[in-house]
């Protein structure tokens, strides 16, 4: 292959092609004439450290793996003196192509080298590392060598304070003259654009020295005849107009719709916008020269496997010719095509059904599958068409799951992933329309779920979500769903509820829960602590419900309980919600208090953030830091215990070893549990022992609706937002005409309207702070937002949860089988029998695995209760619902062969 035709050599082009028609100021590139590889380009800017403007003239050499490796930079004729500059090499992290550097090194997402990048993103990164700061958004502080925010003007553990920007010092070379002829003091090659040409020019780059404001108005006077010109103008056909616009520069479209209102609506045209999004990041090419999808990862197998779907446009050229890494480096296992426009469509078509099918083969099949049993159940009826099955199987799932990862924290939730949910929503219709069964098998679906009481239990709709995704393509609407879909979500919910709660048990209205009185908090707060933040706080820390608070938003906020003198004390506390920038911190204090717990000598604490060092755990004594076990996030528990001589910690009922050691004769007055919260993070104490068990809160209706609030939050945010998404895309006819909805997809290449899009953006940030609140709050606005706003909190919900309970209770919904697994797995059989027994008290009815956990564990504890055994063995017997192999065990000797032979039998995959 030529040097001429080779996918480097054509990338080039097209990077030459972008620098002519969108110039960057202070930045210029061209080729050498005889060699397309070497580029010689300019950059201008101004010195932090002040001084005349400088400019460095640099050679990028680009190979013929580019863009699949970066270019190296060179400076010519100038001596620069910069922490990342060698001689004339430049040591930048986005030119890091891995050379030197481990494998997984390479692969790390974010970092090194990436082939979205173009020649003028390198030049524009350059600018900006050279003459505006490190481009950096963490500064490592020269004390205790922990990275910061930016925006921390102090170290967040030392305090020490952050230093100034790194300086460069230019040294132009006497006499310099490069074979492009290019001169330090002039002329240069190549030549700087005109600021006017640029879109990124400061303004005051846009003033011509030396001219009159006389002079310069001339040009802004309107003629006698502009009206009539724009007049004419206007009548002119929208094809003819856009065929003007798209030989022009962004700038000038804008410029020009301005001087033209008729043309507005042509210069926001989707040719110039969203034909942007569906280009090639390493192509470079678009929908109209080659098929243009996205790549997916796929991960895990069986009910645990998930379709990750990035939204940087893959073409299939890139795809075959080897690419596997998003823009950003993340892993791609599965390449999909989209649904652009029509004829782009027929383009995709063969190649459709194959990505379909492997995509659909990496996600749960069969008794593991997400949807209801009735989609396949028709579509085996119909003989529907394999590619009609992939595509009901792999894009709801696809599309669940970027819900999911986005309000789940898992994934930055940018405009850009939220778009992507519209254009796997329009591809699931352009399924629909080639395959009419995938429909008709999602209307069953809906039918059977709302139809009777047992088609949406958990054996007829094992995930309650995917009901959501295949309302995004049915003619049955929301409306008729709603109530069904409410009444089992709450009864689902008490699975979550029960683990931490063992307690709750929903009482109807004026029905008397107990006449136990909920016992005082001894817990305080002080907020205000400045600590790295020098600002004063805007919201003050909040106890949103008994024993459960929300720091400060600035700052930090101190909670203490009481005084405890000798002997061994303990509480435990549950990190609700860790948001970007916030920490906390547990352990014990003196009694005059240590409020950043560890920040002097009266204080011992264990430490976690969501900062840039919050992948280690920390424990703090004296202003004094070292590591110390893990770190623990979002739903981790953590027990700070205060023992004869030390303070230990779990971590999840994981001992993580003596942490401090500590005599009372050190503090003579006693010591005080406490918390330290930063920037709005929650936190719930979840128990306090001293001398005795742990003490459960009562449960009052109110902290009833809290706690079931509390114990599923996510997921009822994942419901919220899905609602809405329906309200948007879903047409309010019945039956529903989806051909609006897809013109209007396929007038902007597959994406949402600009309106569409704003408003989903807008209300998923009022859902995260909806997730944030308390219970009594978050229940109205959860219920005004999926459809129910006439609901009464006090009563018409609480009888819902009430019922909910019932219908849980009667169903078996609960998560026994996994506090049995984990006790049963670590050999822990004091708690094996504690959790067996408080399951069999509550009276709910267990389902297969939880029996079948529950049969091993007493055929394998070492002081069997063959009483228990046989009681528990003769509860589900007649059911058939015991393993085979368990029922050989049981009603067997139960000698070693036997135990051998269920230790490989396929019983095991379960656990």
């Amino acid at each position: 292959m030529s040097s001429s035709t080779s996918p480097a050599a054509r990338r080039l082009q097209r990077e030459l092609q972008l620098v002519h028609r969108e110039p960057s100021w202070g930045v210029s590139a061209e080729p050498l004439e005889d060699d397309l590889f070497t580029w010689h380009c300019n950059v201008k800017g101004q010195p932090p450290g002040g001084g005349s403007p400088v400019i460095l003239h640099l050679e990028l050499t680009f190979t013929q793996d580019y863009p699949m490796r970066p270019p190296r930079v060179h400076v010519l004729g100038s001596t620069v003196q910069h922490p990342n500059v060698f001689s004339t090499f430049i040591c930048l992290d986005m030119l890091e192509g891995g050379e030197w550097a481990a494998d997984e090194e390479k692969c790390k997402p974010y970092m090194g080298w990436s082939s979205a990048y173009s020649v003028l993103a390198i030049l524009r990164q350059l600018q900006t590392f050279f003459f505006e700061g490190d481009g950096s958004e963490w500064w490592k502080c020269p004390r205790c060598t922990l990275h910061n925010q930016k925006k921390n003007r102090r170290c967040e553990l030392c305090d020490h304070p952050r230093g100034q920007a790194i300086e460069i010092m230019v040294d132009h070379h006497d006499g310099f003259t490069c074979r492009c002829g290019h001169q330090p003091a002039g002329p240069h090659h190549p030549a700087f654009p005109e600021a006017i040409d640029c879109d990124d020019a400061p303004p005051k780059r846009l003033l011509v020295p030396g001219a009159s404001l006389a002079e310069t108005g001339l040009a802004l006077q309107r003629r006698k005849d502009a009206i009539q010109r724009m007049a004419y103008m206007s009548s002119w056909p929208a094809a003819v107009v856009l065929e003007i616009m798209a030989c022009l520069r962004r700038h000038d479209r804008l410029s020009l719709s301005y001087a033209v209102p008729a043309w507005q609506e042509a210069a926001q045209a989707p040719l110039f916008w969203e034909a942007q999004e569906v280009q090639c990041f390493h192509e470079k090419i678009g929908p109209d020269e080659d098929v243009i999808g996205i790549g997916v990862c796929a991960q895990g197998r069986g009910r645990l496997a998930k379709l990750t779907a990035f939204f940087d446009a893959v073409s299939q050229t890139a795809w075959e010719g080897g690419l596997r890494r998003a823009a950003w480096k993340e892993p791609l296992t599965h390449w999909l095509p989209l649904f652009v426009h029509a004829q782009h469509a027929l383009s995709a078509a063969p190649l459709l059904a194959d990505c379909l099918h492997q995509l659909a083969d990496a996600c749960p099949q069969g008794d593991d599958s997400h949807l209801p049993p009735p989609v396949f159940r028709l579509l085996r009826a119909k003989e529907a068409p394999k590619p009609a099955v992939d595509a009901i199987v792999a894009l709801p799932e696809i599309m669940h799951q970027l819900l999911k990862q986005v309000l789940y924290g898992d994934r930055h939730a940018s405009l850009k992933l939220l778009k992507g949910y519209f254009v796997m929503h329009r591809l699931f219709l352009h399924c629909c329309d080639r395959w009419p069964v995938v429909r008709e098998a999602a209307d069953l679906a809906l039918e059977e779920f709302i139809g009777s009481d047992k088609g949406c239990t958990k054996q007829a709709t094992p995930w309650l979500a995917y009901i959501l995704q295949l309302l995004t393509i049915s003619n049955i609407g929301w409306d008729r769903v709603k109530d069904t879909f409410l009444k089992e979500a709450l009864a689902r919910e008490v699975q979550f509820i029960l683990p931490k709660y063992p307690s709750y048990r929903p009482t109807l209205p004026g029905q008397e829960a107990s006449t136990v009185e909920t016992p005082a908090s001894e817990w305080s707060a002080a907020d205000g602590v400045p600590g790295s933040d020098r600002e004063a706080p805007t919201k003050a820390a909040t106890e949103l419900a008994p024993s459960t608070w929300r720091g400060a938003n600035r700052g930090w906020t101190c909670l203490s309980g009481g005084l405890r003198t000798e002997g061994v004390h303990a509480f435990s506390v549950r990190v609700r919600r860790m948001p970007p920038g916030s920490a906390v911190r547990i352990g014990w204090v003196g009694e005059e208090g240590d409020e950043l717990v560890g920040a002097t000598s009266r204080g011992w604490g264990y430490h976690a953030s969501a900062s840039c060092f919050g992948r280690y755990g920390w424990k703090a004594h004296n202003g004094r830091w070292a590591r110390y076990g893990t770190a623990f996030g979002e739903g981790d528990t953590i027990t700070a215990v205060l023992e004869s001589g030390g303070v230990r910690f779990l971590k999840n009922e994981v001992d993580l070893g003596v942490a401090f050691n500590v005599g009372s004769c050190q503090l003579p007055g006693g010591f005080r549990p406490a918390l330290a919260l930063r920037r709005d993070a929650e936190v719930e104490i979840t128990a306090m022992e001293d001398f005795g068990p742990k003490v459960e809160l009562f449960l009052t209706p109110e902290r009833q609706r809290d706690v079931a609030w509390d114990a599923n939050r996510r997921g009822n945010t994942l419901i919220m937002f899905q609602v809405y998404f329906l309200s948007l895309v879903r047409p309010a006819e019945d039956p529903p005409d989806w051909s609006k909805l897809k013109a209007e997809y396929d007038r902007r290449y597959g994406f949402p309207s600009p309106e569409m899009s704003s408003a989903l953006f807008e209300q998923f940030s009022e859902v995260h702070d909806i997730r944030s609140m308390s219970g009594h709050a978050a229940w109205r606005k959860f219920l005004d937002m999926i459809g129910f706003p006439e609901l009464d909190i006090e009563e018409a919900l609480q009888t819902l949860l009430s019922k909910a309970y019932d219908r849980a209770k009667a169903l078996g919904y609960k998560q026994g089988h996994k506090w049995l697994w984990r006790f049963l797995r670590r050999r822990d059989w004091r708690r094996f029998e504690v959790c067996l027994e408080r399951l069999r008290e509550r009276d709910i009815q267990f389902d297969e695995v939880t029996y079948n956990f529950a049969m091993y564990g007493l055929i394998l504890h070492p002081k069997k209760d063959d009483e228990l055994a046989h009681q528990v063995f003769d509860e589900m017997k007649d059911d058939g619902r015991f393993h085979p192999t368990l029922l050989r065990m049981q009603q067997g000797t139960g000698g070693p062969e036997q135990f051998c032979s269920y230790r490989r039998s396929p019983f095991l995959r379960l656990l």
